[in-house]
């Protein structure tokens, strides 16, 4: 086989559904509840690959969910 080498070509972005990159300590977010479980496992996921940032994923009484960076 014979394999056509390129350089040059840009290395594709990593799609984020969710802005963790540019939240600060003390920022939240608000998401939808149907999203809760998929956006606390974003959270969790990203705090682990990223040290020393730490995420907070809490139902308020409102109904409505929420996303605090801690660290």
């Amino acid at each position: 086989m014979n394999y056509k080498i390129e350089s040059g070509v840009p290395f594709p972005l990593v799609r984020q559904k969710y802005p963790f990159t540019d939240m600060q300590v003390g920022d939240c977010m608000s998401i939808p509840p149907e999203e809760f479980r998929a956006a606390r496992a974003a959270a969790y996921a990203y705090a682990r690959r990223t040290p020393p940032k730490k995420f907070a994923v809490r139902r308020s009484y409102d109904g409505k969910c929420r996303i605090w960076r801690i660290a």
